[in-house]
């Protein structure tokens, strides 16, 4: 009788442990997607509430700049990834990355073949800058762009910070649910890609001190506000030669085929090399790429066990291997990544470079990952590893 009273109790503690574990998980998730939410009203973005595997997303246009926000990894892992794109002012490609403070010049020089000096000390110390032209490099990094790197890259919360000619992106910590700490970031990277973005001859002034984070970026007015795939304006004709319509963009190949041939330099220039957008890269991506099998070869940069995982589904190995170079950068943060979902018996090791079949399912343009589900090794042999 005891031993049976003591049971319904356990399970009835268990019971409301449970139900009260979830109802703060999910008053968690409401708090975050109300944060979200308000700022994407602000703004004028669009909000996407997710799922359980998968936190909430803003996206949309901000005086001009594209501008995203969304969650990377699971757990401890998370991260909170803020990205804002602004059109070229036309120079070469280049790409700023941080430099760890533990690197001294000498060793920074020996790892980065491609990393440029443009006789700024200090830049020059905390930036690894990937580019091929040292002149046309600084011309670009005018003192005021210079500052404005230097600022987000000093930002505390700012992690993995990288600043292209075209974008720039930063990680906080976790799922952000703080309403204040998401508009101040946005406003802070929107006044960086002001500067990135000015034409080259135009003398703007540093962020300096002047700059206010809280309001320095205002929402424009219902009527002028950007949004994703904007209805063109109607105008009037102006009087001109007529333009030579656009040749339309084919799939060349069809999805289904089974291990089309799809080398992955093609595939990594066409997503990453080709200028677009994000929402505009995974839209080519999805239209062209989207459910295609590969067989592609890279070294194995690193991996780890999975039993719940927002890329992929079911439990196993997921991979990052190192497929191939973006144009002809010879840095190790510029080269393109293929995320690999594995069986959870793979044998794998880091450094090991494997043959690898998949499906294409997903590709993120910030970080030159292309995502492949149901992975499998194939062996020297050409057998596949099961």
């Amino acid at each position: 009788m005891a031993s049976g009273f003591i049971a319904v109790s356990l399970l009835i503690s268990g019971a409301l442990f449970f139900f009260f574990t979830m109802a703060m998980i999910a008053n968690r998730r409401r708090r975050h997607e109300e944060a979200w939410q308000q700022v994407a009203g602000e703004l004028g973005l669009q909000f996407s509430a997710g799922s359980w595997t998968s936190g909430p997303s803003i996206a949309g246009s901000v005086n001009g700049f594209f501008v995203s926000v969304d969650t990377q990894g699971a757990n401890e892992d998370r991260v909170t990834r803020y990205s804002v794109e602004y059109p070229s002012t036309g120079q070469q490609d280049i790409g700023l990355t941080k430099q760890s403070s533990f690197h001294f010049t000498l060793v920074k020089r020996l790892m980065a073949k491609n990393d440029v000096e443009i006789g700024d000390r200090e830049f020059d110390d905390k930036v690894l800058i990937d580019a091929h032209d040292p002149i046309a490099a600084a011309r670009y990094l005018s003192p005021a762009r210079r500052q404005a790197v230097l600022q987000l890259f000093d930002n505390q919360p700012f992690r993995n910070p990288t600043v292209t000619n075209t974008s720039l992106v930063v990680d906080t910590s976790g799922l952000e649910s703080s309403h204040v700490n998401l508009r101040a970031t946005i406003s802070a990277l929107l006044q960086t890609a002001t500067i990135m973005s000015a034409p080259t001859d135009v003398d703007l002034a540093p962020l300096g001190e002047q700059v206010v984070v809280e309001n320095v970026v205002e929402a424009p007015p219902p009527q002028d506000r950007l949004v994703l795939d904007p209805e063109p304006e109607a105008s009037e004709p102006e009087a001109s030669e007529p333009e030579a319509d656009e040749p339309e963009e084919h799939v060349t190949h069809p999805k289904g085929d089974p291990l089309r041939a799809l080398d992955h330099e093609s595939v990594i220039g066409d997503l990453f090399e080709s200028g677009r957008m994000a929402f505009e890269t995974d839209e080519h991506f999805q239209a062209t790429y989207a459910g295609a099998s590969i067989r592609w070869a890279g070294e194995v940069d690193s991996f780890r066990t999975y039993r719940n995982d927002s890329d992929f589904e079911g439990t196993g190995i997921k991979a990052t291997l190192l497929v191939g170079a973006i144009g002809q950068s010879t840095l190790r943060s510029r080269m393109a990544k293929a995320v690999v979902q594995l069986p959870e018996d793979t044998p794998i090791d880091r450094g090991q470079k494997l043959t690898f079949e998949g499906t294409l399912v997903r590709a993120d343009r910030f970080t030159r990952r292309v995502f492949i589900a149901n992975g499998t090794i194939v062996i020297a042999d050409g057998s596949i590893h099961t």
